[in-house]
């Protein structure tokens, strides 16, 4: 996908609504028109209270050692809950994980030893609910450090280039639309004009992981694992996306004389469609609608959707709780309430709110977490992630997605 990789991290909640998409019978989010849930559910409580038992002094540990990116993670997810509801515990994590992710930022703005995308994006995402100068300060750090990390020619890379415009683990790193998706929310979370050329450049990128041949430029070639045969690749047209130009973690689909497609899959459409609108494209732009028209036909809870074949059998459940996530964030951010699914059945229309709400508190564990039992990639073998990304979509669902710490 922009799928995670091995060291994958989420990002928290944003934004105001920034539009409508009529294919997807999208409802203007005024204040007559956002979601009523009720203050805070029993499932998300549940889900709060495991996360803190989990938590060491305010921070997450990996392989024993406090990880900046999880706990930043995990403030976001706590953030969720609106201060007015916080109980005592709660409230000194928020002090505590903050006040130690603070001390944890680089002079160059960056957080973290590695994969410094991710987890910058983590921290400022979740940094950006809190109010005080501390926080003002840091964020501007983390948005220059941001800003410096795209991969444009000041950084050495071409127009050419698969990589230009996105976001990698790093600065100078090959691009991907996971990272790519991170850093645009961040960036505009921190303050970033939105007419700032970064979000154009991000488009060039965009269209390049997009499955849309009219607006996809990118062209490569592949070669077959243990031999030095080579075959083109080219997008698609499905309107979905995958992971980076010319590379899909759910494999390619082979049409023609041999040309490889790269597979589009669920949590990277989203992405894609999410980024997208952040980035400045209206509902009705060909790129949105061919991202839309795609959610619409693969519409799906019980997998992350996509082109499976000679895939292991688990490969449909991989980034299953990144892809519920994703979701949520991508049709909040586009002011999405109700989606007409298409399909060889006849189409419905769905309430995703309540449709991902039911579904996660069905699949809620009884400590309170929720963990991936069909595939553990990408970090989702550790309930503590899939609980961060539980809680997370969860908040749009109910609202608290562009609240919390206020």
């Amino acid at each position: 996908m922009l799928t995670p990789t091995s060291s994958r991290l989420l990002t928290t909640g944003l934004l105001a609504v920034l539009g409508a998409i009529p294919a997807l019978q999208a409802q203007e989010a005024t204040a007559a028109t956002k979601p009523k849930g009720p203050d805070f559910t029993a499932a998300q409580q549940k889900g709060i209270d495991f996360l803190l038992s989990q938590a060491k002094d305010g921070k997450f540990l990996q392989r024993d050692e406090p990880h900046v990116g999880v706990t930043g993670l995990a403030l976001g997810a706590v953030l969720t809950k609106p201060a007015s509801l916080r109980n005592d515990k709660e409230s000194k994590f928020v002090e505590q994980a903050s006040d130690w992710l603070l001390e944890q930022q680089h002079d160059d703005g960056s957080f973290g030893e590695s994969i410094k995308n991710y987890q910058t994006s983590a921290v400022a995402m979740a940094l950006s609910k809190l109010e005080g100068d501390k926080a003002s300060k840091a964020l501007s750090k983390a948005r220059d450090f941001l800003q410096f990390a795209q991969n444009v020619e000041k950084a050495g890379i071409p127009k050419d280039d698969k990589s230009w415009g996105g976001f990698g683990y790093g600065p100078g790193d090959r691009a991907d639309m996971s990272n790519t998706q991170f850093a645009i929310e961040t960036l505009h979370v921190t303050g970033l004009d939105p007419n700032d050329k970064a979000f154009a450049n991000a488009l060039v990128f965009l269209q390049r992981v997009q499955n849309l041949k009219s607006v996809n430029d990118y062209r490569t070639e592949v070669s077959e694992e243990g031999s030095e045969e080579t075959h083109p690749v080219e997008p698609g047209n499905d309107g979905g996306a995958s992971y980076y130009p010319g590379n899909s973690k759910f494999g390619f689909d082979v049409v023609g004389d041999g040309v490889r497609v790269p597979r589009s899959y669920g949590s990277m459409t989203y992405a894609l469609l999410k980024t997208y609108a952040l980035c400045g494209l209206d509902a009705d732009d060909e790129r949105m609608q061919a991202a839309t028209d795609w959610i619409r036909r693969n519409w799906t809870l019980e997998t992350n959707p996509g082109n499976h074949s000679g895939l292991d059998e688990n490969a449909p459940y991989q980034g299953l709780f990144y892809y519920y996530e994703t979701m949520a964030r991508a049709l909040t951010v586009c002011g999405i309430e109700t989606i007409e699914t298409l399909g060889d059945e006849q189409s419905k229309q769905v309430n995703w709110r309540e449709a991902l709400a039911s579904h996660l508190e069905s699949i809620q564990r009884d400590d309170g977490s929720w963990l991936n039992e069909e595939n553990g990639r990408w970090w989702e073998d550790q309930p503590t992630m899939c609980t961060i990304y539980a809680l997370l979509a969860l908040a749009d669902c109910h609202g608290h997605g562009a609240q919390g710490a206020r």
